[in-house]
């Protein structure tokens, strides 16, 4: 699934490399951002990466690079299964000067020892971990973009990118359908790991949202009047089954907007079911399906 898929890790931004911020024993054998657009410019015959999301151009040193954690560069598809964007899954890796200590990462902050791993940062507590949020770390997925507002001029009421000839990136969805997938029945999750492993397990075309908040971009309407949801019925899709977590039952947020999902898509005229299944077995439709499970589904 993984060679097919297209995802790839992404490495540490080159100042971090550079200055050691990556803890022993980790050693990145990807190239540096630099060499990454000196390879697209030269296979690409380009001198420029203007309009590319993540892509900047810094006159100091008079060259193109990329902006952007570390961690795992999974690729936003359309309906026609092209590549239109990208998003980070951060490994929270080259943004502290980390040593390793207990068997992670760790960096100081007020004093306390800060650890990582792939869910974020957390503090070790009578032996058990502790999680904690840090506004430096918000954020477990982000779009692969070359835009910051200057905060200054932001004040004033001006928009200007800090990034020279960088480019914003908004949330999109993600479509995963291959050519052999039974089309009459489509998933909407939420994250493009969930969604291109329950594809890949379910062999039926999944819509993974960027976040269960972000919903009502399935219904967004393009030139041509249609959204996503009428371009997959077009593809034969009949029923849409919602899969978010199974911790709805005691996130308040995640239930309403699973049920707004539902209703919604009730009220545009599609046929919704809902799904469940026991969190002991998963929290999320890749968790359940990695166990062996299968979600049970309600038509409404």
């Amino acid at each position: 699934m993984i060679r097919e898929s297209m995802m790839k890790s992404f490495p540490e931004n080159d100042y971090a490399r550079s200055n050691g911020y990556v803890p022993k024993p980790y050693k990145s054998s990807n190239p540096t951002h630099m060499q990454l657009v000196r390879d697209i410019l030269d296979e690409l015959g380009i001198s420029s990466l203007k309009g590319m999301p993540g892509a900047y151009y810094k006159p100091d040193i008079d060259a193109w690079t990329f902006t952007g954690c570390s961690g795992l560069a999974m690729p936003v598809y359309n309906v026609e299964g092209q590549i239109k964007r990208l998003r980070i899954r951060m490994d929270y890796m080259g943004i502290k000067k980390c040593r390793m200590k207990n068997g992670f990462p760790s960096f100081k902050e007020n004093g306390e020892d800060i650890y990582l791993d792939m869910s974020g940062p957390f503090l070790i507590k009578d032996g058990a971990k502790e999680r904690i949020k840090l506004e430096s770390f918000s954020g477990k997925v982000r779009p692969f973009q070359s835009f910051y507002a200057d905060t200054a001029l932001k004040e004033k009421g001006i928009i200007k990118n800090t990034y020279m000839y960088g480019c914003e990136s908004k949330n999109h969805c993600s479509i995963y359908c291959n050519s052999g997938n039974n089309m009459e029945l489509c998933i909407i999750t939420e994250g493009e790991k969930k969604g291109q492993y329950s594809n890949f397990k379910l062999n039926v075309p999944v819509i993974s949202l960027p976040g269960v908040n972000s919903y009502m971009l399935l219904f967004e309407k393009d030139g041509s009047g249609r959204c996503l949801l009428d371009y997959m019925a077009g593809k034969g899709v009949r029923i849409f089954a919602v899969a978010f977590d199974a911790d709805r039952d005691t996130n308040a947020a995640v239930m309403a907007y699973y049920n707004a999902l539902l209703d919604r898509l009730v009220e545009n005229g599609y046929a919704a079911a809902g799904t469940e299944w026991s969190m002991e077995l998963g929290k999320g439709l890749d968790d359940l399906l990695a166990k062996g499970g299968f979600p049970q589904f309600i038509m409404l």
